[in-house]
């Protein structure tokens, strides 16, 4: 058979059509973190599409035998946050040596894992043909059935299916799970996800947990790889040791059971355990049986020692509704057959989930799907992206793959999960630009704003015929070489002056207060007899002490010669003689 002409969706000939006519699918543009359409493994399995929705620890893909010729399921051990691809996009790397030895802790539990479920050989446990290591990572080749998830077949039906149905289908499950628990393992993620449904009406349990869960345990990050709703709580403890047991696998089944008739997923039983407000599934959909509702109820109990011990147990309160998780009384495990019409219903989903592989590639949680067909996808491509080279993530730093034809700007980091390109500057909204201009205003008004003009200096009266027989610019002057040097120039702007008949002319000069000599401090004393520049004499004051206003005075310098009137300066206490005129 010439495999060049195989299609990858189904593995039967498509000759040189694009689109296969059997099942619809063509060869997307594939991406960089998962295998590349017809890598060959092991010198027999020619990889095509990829199966379901690759998780966080693994990527499934439909493979065919070329020994054989028969479609394969193999499913690959690549955890994403650990891992990435070299340029050749088949061998695995990594980062640093920390994520190196983690992946190896998980992939010795992966093996370990496919060497136990190798051994089981139930109709509803996944098989495992073989398995063998290769690009540094591991690979376990399983039956391939054409069907789809139990998650994909309940969301078909609206959300929820009738108890019947849900017990019919999933019953035989536990079944299965009685015989891994007898080999002292555990599945740990039972979730509808993990649930497939063959056309032929079959359930299969798969994707087994054991090395997500190793993983999640040796790098303290348990609680982001369990499944929320359908965890119990002694998974989500660091050092879980003997807490986990076959009653472990049996409240994730009740949880599965719970969620797929009422249509509602549990609340985490983290929450659950603070405060449990579990409603039983009979108060949502009251059509469920009361026998239904308490089994499930029974299984859903937070603390390991209510719930039913074993698979067997479990399927006893399923059946019967009168058997407790303590009796010793168990009936033969059988498998129920289901209504030709259920059949019927789960070959027609399998069958429109089939041809809807037209779409793009599924693709990992922490990549960005391939960028779109445009005119101008060519000329990006060359102009940014070099073929099959490493960058790091501007946000943490994470060294990325970047395959030919991917655009760099567009992608996601592995690890992080932001844009691979840094964040781009936003344009100003008006509300920016207002608050701006607001800014520039106000410091404007700051810079022109006018100086503050000098303080205001007490009224200085001169007599007219000084102002008029004499030449003011001396007198400015004066007032000027007298006056403290801290005080400003007084300008001629600040001089007033009033000519009037009736009264002498005036200049009226504004003068700060000064201090005198003798430590009085006051408004300057512009008296008669004194200059407008000094203060009255320390002499002056002696005169009028123990005097009152308006009594002669002498001057202590010369006794019996009466010079003035006792007065007082303006806005002063203390009197001093005011010389006579």
């Amino acid at each position: 058979m010439d495999t060049a002409t195989l299609c990858m969706g189904c593995m039967q000939p498509k000759a040189a059509h694009w689109v296969c006519p059997h099942c619809g699918y063509s060869n997307k543009p594939r991406n960089p973190m998962v295998l590349p359409y017809q890598a060959v493994l092991n010198n027999k399995f020619l990889v095509g599409r990829i199966l379901g929705k690759p998780g966080g620890f693994g990527v499934t893909y439909l493979a065919w035998d070329l020994v054989l010729h028969t479609t394969v399921a193999v499913k690959e051990y690549f955890p994403g946050n650990l891992a990435v691809r070299s340029p050749d996009h088949s061998t695995v790397m990594f980062d640093n040596d920390k994520d190196k030895a983690q992946f190896g802790y998980g992939l010795e539990q992966f093996l370990r894992e496919a060497r136990a479920l190798a051994q089981f050989s139930h109709p509803n446990i996944v098989r495992v043909r073989e398995f063998f290591q290769q690009n540094n990572t591991a690979y376990l080749v399983m039956d391939y059935y054409e069907g789809i998830s139990l998650e994909d077949f309940v969301q078909r039906k609206g959300g929820k299916i009738p108890e019947d149905l849900a017990v019919n289908l999933l019953l035989p499950i536990l079944d299965g799970l009685h015989q891994v628990h007898q080999k002292k393992m555990l599945h740990r993620d039972i979730k509808p996800a993990n649930i497939y449904l063959t056309k032929g009406g079959t359930a299969i349990l798969l994707d087994f947990g054991a090395a997500r869960f190793a993983i999640g345990q040796n790098s303290q990050t348990i609680s982001v790889i369990l499944s929320a709703g359908f965890a119990p709580f002694e998974q989500y403890l660091q050092k879980a040791g003997e807490l986990l047991g076959p009653w472990t696998d049996v409240y994730a089944y009740a949880a599965m059971l719970y969620a797929i008739t009422t249509g509602i997923t549990p609340d985490n039983a983290i929450n659950r355990h603070q405060q449990d407000t579990l409603p039983a599934p009979i108060q949502i959909i009251p059509a469920l049986s009361p026998r239904f509702s308490e089994a499930v109820m029974a299984a859903l109990a937070l603390d390991p020692e209510q719930r039913p011990q074993t698979a067997q147990a479990f399927q006893d309160l399923l059946l019967a509704g009168k058997i407790t998780a303590n009796d010793n009384r168990r009936q033969p495990l059988t498998s129920q057959s289901l209504p030709a019409s259920a059949i019927e219903d789960i070959a027609d989903a399998a069958t429109i989930n089939l041809s809807s592989t037209t779409q793009d590639e599924p693709t990992l949680a922490f990549q960005t799907p391939p960028p779109p067909a445009s005119k101008t996808y060519a000329k990006t491509v060359s102009a940014s992206v070099k073929p099959s080279h490493f960058v790091n993530c501007p946000h943490c730093k994470a060294l990325n793959n970047v395959a030919p034809g991917q655009v760099y700007s567009q992608m996601h980091c592995r690890r992080c999960g932001k844009i691979m390109a840094k964040k781009p500057a936003q344009d100003s909204s008006p509300v920016q630009w207002l608050a701006l201009a607001a800014v520039l205003l106000m410091l404007g008004w700051v810079l022109m704003k006018p100086a503050a003009k000098p303080a205001a200096i007490p009224a200085l009266v001169v007599p007219a015929t000084q102002a008029t027989e004499a030449d003011p610019a001396p007198a400015m002057q004066a007032v000027t070489e007298n006056e403290p040097e801290s005080h400003d120039m007084i300008e001629p702007s600040d001089i007033e002056t009033t000519v009037s008949q009736e009264e002498p002319a005036t200049v009226t000069v504004q003068e700060p207060a000064i201090q005198s000599p003798t430590g009085r401090t006051g408004p300057r004393h512009h008296h008669a007899g004194f200059s407008p520049q000094s203060w009255p004499p320390e002499s002056a004051f002696e005169g009028c002490r123990g005097k009152q206003r308006g009594d002669a005075c002498e001057d202590k310098d010369r006794p019996g010669d009466i010079r003035g009137i006792c007065g007082s300066p303006r806005e002063h206490d203390d009197l001093a003689c005011e010389p006579l005129r």
